[in-house]
């Protein structure tokens, strides 16, 4: 494994040492062996064990995971992968980069990640973990296949990679993809691009005041973990509330729904830095612009603000803010969908009758509240491993 820092990227020694253009079968045997060690020794490491993305990413990868999204794929003798992918992972999830290499490296290319600019100890944990896997025996072989970078803004040599690479995989904002779209590829170059996505929670307020306490309190532990674990900065953690229900009752489990999520931030001993309060605030001023008529903001003790309006369309929510509106009961959701929307949370409703109130369904996802930043092989509406593999033509003769 190289790990090259700006300026040894920028050097370019390191690129003699990489495997080029290399590839393997889809969910290759050897593969699939390599990332359940991996997965091993995250679960293993006590200091691992302290963030629980890191351990999250451990369960990803263990073998029954892997050989359950290896048996989804039917053709996967045919497949294999195109080469060399390089990924611009995003600075504002600290492992989104090792799920993107395993999207990689499952689909049977060698991989170039490059890595967030920020300094996050998730990072540092994995790398050495990989660094002592990739030193046994079993698993030298894949060193020259993988490379974990990190380089100056604006690298030329970042850019002389895309042209270089079989595949290009880039996650960010709308600018980040519209930057490496205009560059030079090579004219087979598979492209995934990962822009600015917005997300919901929806909640089905009848049934959710007929739950008993226990499963209410559950369902706030859920929805802090989709928001709050990564303070709103994935795409897929819900920044607008959709009630549905009689205004009444919608009130009723608001007040009940909030109270609870204030008992879990003040258990988890949630706080917000200085910057981030002033990130949370901006975010919140850019989005009332956008209202014709007046909004309430309602604030807890735990920094948790609500934004109540029918006429906003949020662009960034962070930090815990969110906009909350009712739905009617029988209404379709579709009006109060925005056109970047990606995942629907849910809860007191099944996704599959959620699924039915959408009138054109342009989301991507529909999962039970607690699920937001669950990641699969199928994300913004792609099926990631068939993409970044090739598959041979293989012709029967007659």
């Amino acid at each position: 494994m190289l790990t090259p820092n700006p300026d040894q990227f920028e050097a370019g020694a390191w690129q003699s040492q990489f495997s080029f253009a290399t590839a393997r079968p889809i969910c290759d045997p050897k593969t699939l062996d390599f990332l359940h060690a991996l997965s091993q020794m995250i679960l293993k490491d006590s200091t691992a064990r302290s963030f629980s993305d890191l351990v999250t990413f451990g369960y990803f990868c263990r073998r029954s995971n892997l050989t359950r999204i290896a048996k989804t794929i039917d053709d996967q003798m045919y497949r294999f992968g195109w080469g060399t992918i390089l990924h611009i992972a995003p600075s504002n999830i600290p492992i989104n980069f090792a799920f993107s290499f395993v999207m990689g490296m499952l689909s049977g290319n060698s991989n170039i990640v490059r890595m967030p600019s920020k300094y996050y100890p998730q990072s540092v944990i994995f790398l050495d973990i990989m660094k002592q896997l990739l030193a046994t025996v079993p698993y030298q072989s894949f060193c020259s296949e993988m490379a974990f970078v990190q380089t100056h803004r604006d690298s030329p040599f970042l850019k002389a990679l895309v042209r270089r690479a079989q595949g290009l995989v880039v996650w960010g904002g709308d600018k980040t993809v519209q930057d490496f779209r205009i560059l030079p590829k090579q004219p087979r170059c598979i492209e995934v691009w990962f822009p600015n996505r917005a997300s919901s929670a929806v909640i089905g307020v009848s049934e959710y005041l007929a739950m008993s306490d226990q499963v209410q309190n559950a369902l706030a532990e859920h929805f802090y973990n989709d928001t709050y674990l990564v303070d709103q900065n994935a795409c897929s953690s819900p920044g607008q509330m959709l009630w549905i229900g009689r205004e009444a009752d919608i009130w009723l489990a608001q007040s009940i729904f909030w109270s609870k999520l204030e008992l879990v931030l003040q258990a988890k001993e949630y706080r917000l830095d200085p910057v981030a309060l002033i990130d949370k605030t901006l975010d919140v001023m850019r989005n009332t612009q956008l209202a014709d008529t007046s909004i309430n903001l309602d604030r807890t003790q735990s920094n948790s603000w609500r934004i109540s309006t029918q006429n906003v369309q949020p662009g960034t929510l962070r930090f815990g803010t969110f906009l909350e509106v009712m739905v009617p009961v029988g209404a379709h959701l579709d009006p109060w969908l925005r056109s970047n929307e990606q995942t629907l949370t849910v809860a007191g409703i099944s996704p599959q009758e959620v699924y039915k109130i959408l009138k054109t369904p342009s989301i991507d996802r529909i999962v039970p509240m607690g699920q937001a930043l669950n990641i699969s092989m199928l994300w913004d509406g792609r099926d990631i491993l068939t993409t970044l593999s090739r598959k041979v033509d293989v012709v029967t003769q007659l």
